[in-house]
């Protein structure tokens, strides 16, 4: 046996998902991923590192998104027959005709190359199905599929009500987070204690704020006391530079604590989660 080592770059494209990894096996696998049969290695988050152990054989090395779109969302890397450790990386490339599709670092081979041309065509066509179809039951889905409101409970000590799209997650850097599949929550909190023992024992929400930009780069912009919120709003480009991102923070001051709640989506489509962003912000309860 040997050992192989997956990392999944950390880019915003896809980050919400997770990626499934499956290996080539032709006796005990259960699941068939462009005509071969693989068993499931394990899941991978955005930026995660994983290493599993596999046999000494050639194989295909498989990552999906899911089952119901591993026909045209699909990659594969051939990892060569031999007892020397394997080591792969790759991250998940904006195409919306492929679902966003992981893609192995260095792998140019024919059969990748045909693999993915023909990954595109399928998505393709499922697009341009998708859209007609989707122009019969637009308005039957917006009642059908709407959103629930759902309130979060969090053991550190906060409430917060989003939808029930949303699902508890890790944000690394962060005490606690939340997702759906267009937007990320990521909060963070300080003791009040810590600073009252740094002189700073009547300190606002907003002055909190305005340390928390001063250690920071959050970009331009002007922290402002609104509507019952003190908020901060900025856009910058996401790490590898392909999306434009908008964030939209806010800073809160309970019985024992700061917190800061990070609101973000794709720059894009501001307008239509700036509104929620808010709402969800101003039902924020604190335990102490």
């Amino acid at each position: 046996m040997r050992n192989l080592t997956i990392t999944r770059n950390k880019t915003f494209v896809g980050c919400l998902m997770k990626m499934k990894f499956y290996i080539e096996d032709p006796n005990t696998g259960d699941t068939t991923i462009g005509g071969t049969l693989c068993r499931r290695l394990g899941d991978l988050k955005n930026g995660e590192t994983k290493t599993f152990s596999v046999d000494e054989n050639e194989a295909k090395v498989y990552v999906i998104a899911d089952q119901l779109s591993k026909g045209f969302c699909n990659e594969f890397a051939v990892i060569p027959a031999g007892s020397e450790d394997v080591v792969l990386t790759g991250q998940n490339r904006f195409n919306p005709a492929t679902g966003n599709a992981f893609q192995f670092d260095g792998q140019a081979s024919e059969a990748v190359t045909k693999n993915r041309s023909k990954n595109l065509k399928r998505g393709i066509l499922i697009l341009v199905a998708t859209a007609i179809v989707c122009v019969g039951i637009v308005l039957l889905s917006a009642f059908l599929d709407k959103a629930e409101p759902k309130t979060f409970t969090n053991t550190l000590g906060f409430s917060i009500t989003l939808t029930d799209a949303f699902e508890e997650t890790e944000v690394e850097g962060y005490d606690a987070g939340y997702e759906s599949y267009d937007v990320l929550l990521s909060i963070f909190k300080e003791s009040v204690s810590d600073f009252e023992e740094l002189g700073y024992a009547n300190m606002t929400a907003q002055d909190y704020a305005q340390v928390i930009l001063d250690v920071n780069d959050f970009g331009d912009g002007e922290i402002k006391s609104e509507n019952g919120l003190v908020y901060y709003e900025f856009e910058e480009k996401s790490a590898d530079g392909t999306e434009n991102l908008y964030y939209y923070v806010t800073f809160y001051k309970s019985e024992e604590s700061f917190w800061m709640f990070e609101f973000l989506c794709f720059e894009d489509e501001k307008d239509e989660w700036r509104s929620e962003f808010e709402e969800w912000a101003k039902s924020v309860t604190f335990a102490k």
